[in-house]
Order: structure tokens, then C-alpha cells, then sequence
């Protein structure tokens, strides 16, 4: 992936200030030649370059070896993995300077003579990279404890939704709550009077309750599937801005059109409001209230939160069966019998 951002970000500045075509072998030819003439300022410099670059490779590696001897596991596996990605890094930033002196060399074949001196060394810190870039795959013990960890929160966030949780669906519910607090905002209009074209107050209910649904209700699920404080709290202050800037429109359209429109446009909206951001913190329990609260919003963004617990309980329990020592003793059995099976059904004894 480093590699290839080096080489778009190569191929962008090969084209900078191109006057040719996009395409066409006028533009082309232009590239090349402009990468041959830096593919052979860059072989001036390449030398201190792979100077520093191998060096520093190699106090990486003797960094990483001699970390798992004087600090605990999880702290040297943490470093293993930063140091890992800065060598990554370094060698694919390194990769377009080899392309552009490749360039070179098509150029002006006497340069690649340099080669035999580069190449070599290249090969040196490709190596090291390489060795480095494998401790970027997480271990089997940290895969482990993260699907644990995983499936400890799915088991927890299940037993934590089981009693507020609606039995409908998020989709059906938010529309319904959208359409109610329209319908009864409407019949206000009927007592408090209303100016305007039915549709115009009509039109303002539903995407009142559209821009709720698509910048509050997403917050809401965050909040449900959070797996640390933070993400929580972020998540429960990224739902009250929808909603504060919501009130803070029909508070100011009141004071600047409102003698022109009458009160009932403004408190059919304000109806709508209070319906929906009630509707989105109500999660009350008990059987007189089920049949009423299954419809609330909160109680329906707690079913999707526990539909993705139990995506993440099947998932994280799949990856502990599987990367746990008796798993892979099972696995190891059941093939073993398997084997032995084919074995008799094909020895002239059976």
C-alpha cells in the first residue's frame, strides 16, 4: 500500500505542468524524459540515502530482538508492531527513487552500471523490511485475547439490552414515529389555526423528522455499540447537536417569519420535536408500558445494538474456537481420524 501511494504520488508529479495531451505518446514520452533527467539527480544522492536507510533498519531490528528480553510481552509486541510499520514506511518511500533511476538507465544505458553497486543494496534493506514487516501480523496469543475480549463485551452488551430492547425493527420504527408526530402536528393546526397551504406545514413535519432520523438516530447506535467509555460519551454529545441545532432553527424561523405564518406552523414543529427527541431516550420498561415503548425509538436503536452484539458474539466465538489451543487439537484430531479412515478403507484388509 505504501508503495503504491510513493507511485501515484511519482505519476502525479510527472504530469505537473505537462503541456501535452492527457494520454496521448506526446505526454508520455514528455514523462519519461523528465523521470530519466530526476532518476539521474537522484543517483547522486541515492548513496547517502541507503547510508542512513540500512543503518537505521538495523538498529530497528537489534531494538526489536533485544525488547522481547528486558520488557514484558505486551509491551514489546507493541513495539515490534511500531517499529515494524516505520520500516515498512521508510522502504516504500524509497521505491519510486529505484524507479526513477530505472528511468535513468533506459536513458542513458552507460548509468546502469550503477546498478550493480545499487541493486545489491537495495537488496539489504528490502530484507531488512521485510524481516521487520512481519511482526505486523498480529500474533496468535493477541488475536486470542482481542476475540475474548470481543466476546466478553457481545455477552455483556446482550445480558445489558435483553430487558429495553423493542421486538420491531429500527425501520419500521423511526418512520412510524415520523409519520405519528406529523399526523398529530397536523391535528394541532386544526385548534391553533393555520395560514398556510396544508402541504407546506406538511412538508416542513416530514423533513423535520427525515433530518432527525438520518443526523441523530446514527449517534444513537453509536452510542449502542460503543466499547469504551468515550466512544459513548462521544456518542451521546454527537446526538444532542442534531437535535440543539433543530430547536435553534425553529426558534430564530419563529422570531424572523413567525408574524407572517401564525403560531401554528411553530407549534406543530415544536410537537414534532419534542415527539421525536422523547421518543429517541425513552426505553421505559414493565408490561403496562411494552406494548407503547416497543415503538420508541430508543428502544429500537437498542435491538439494532443488540443484533450487532450478537454479529460480534458469533464472530469472536468462531475466532476463539478456532485460534484456541484445544481448537487446533480438535481440528488436528478430526483430520488425524479422517486420515485413518481413508487409510483402512483402502488397505486390502476392509
Amino acid at each position: 500500500m505504501g508503495f503504491l501511494l510513493c507511485f501515484l504520488l511519482m505519476v502525479g508529479v510527472l504530469n505537473i505542468g505537462n503541456p501535452h495531451e492527457p494520454g496521448s505518446e506526446q505526454q508520455l514520452r514528455s514523462a519519461f524524459e523528465l523521470a530519466a533527467l530526476m532518476g539521474k539527480q537522484v543517483l547522486r544522492e541515492i548513496g547517502w540515502a541507503l547510508g542512513l536507510y540500512i543503518p537505521t533498519l538495523i538498529a530497528l531490528y537489534a531494538i526489536v530482538v533485544g525488547g522481547q528480553l528486558v520488557s514484558s510481552e505486551e509491551r514489546a509486541s507493541q513495539t515490534r508492531r511500531t517499529l515494524a510499520l516505520v520500516a515498512e514506511v521508510m522502504a516504500a518511500s524509497l521505491a519510486p527513487s529505484l524507479l526513477l533511476i530505472v528511468a535513468a538507465c533506459f536513458s542513458d544505458p552507460p548509468v546502469a552500471g550503477s546498478m550493480f553497486v545499487i541493486v545489491p543494496a537495495v537488496g539489504v534493506m528490502l530484507f531488512l523490511s521485510v524481516q521487520l514487516g512481519g511482526f505486523l501480523i498480529p500474533e496468535r496469543e493477541q488475536l486470542l485475547r482481542a476475540a475474548l475480549t470481543a466476546q466478553e463485551w457481545a455477552r455483556s452488551k446482550l445480558k445489558s439490552l435483553r430487558r429495553r430492547r423493542s421486538t420491531r425493527s429500527i425501520w419500521v420504527v423511526v418512520p412510524a414515529n415520523i409519520l405519528a408526530s406529523t399526523a398529530l402536528a397536523q391535528a394541532s393546526l386544526v385548534l391553533v389555526g393555520n395560514v398556510l397551504p396544508w402541504w407546506v406545514p406538511t412538508t416542513i413535519y416530514l423533513a423535520t423528522g427525515l433530518y432527525i432520523w438520518v443526523a441523530s438516530v446514527p449517534w444513537l447506535y453509536a452510542v449502542e455499540v460503543a466499547r469504551d467509555r468515550l466512544t459513548r460519551v462521544g456518542g451521546w454529545i454527537g446526538w444532542h447537536f442534531p437535535i440543539v441545532g433543530a430547536s435553534v432553527i425553529v426558534l430564530v424561523s419563529y422570531v424572523v417569519v413567525g408574524h407572517l405564518t401564525g403560531n401554528g406552523l411553530f407549534v406543530g414543529w415544536t410537537i414534532v420535536l419534542t415527539w421525536l427527541i422523547a421518543s429517541s431516550v425513552w426505553v421505559a420498561d414493565g408490561d403496562r408500558v411494552r406494548g407503547i415503548s416497543d415503538w420508541s425509538i430508543g428502544r429500537a436503536t437498542a435491538r439494532a445494538g443488540a443484533v450487532n452484539a450478537l454479529k460480534v458474539l458469533k464472530s469472536s466465538s468462531t475466532e476463539v474456537r478456532a485460534l484456541s489451543p484445544t481448537g487446533g487439537a480438535r481440528r488436528a484430531g478430526f483430520l488425524a481420524n479422517l486420515l485413518e479412515g481413508v487409510r483402512r478403507l483402502r488397505s486390502p484388509a476392509a
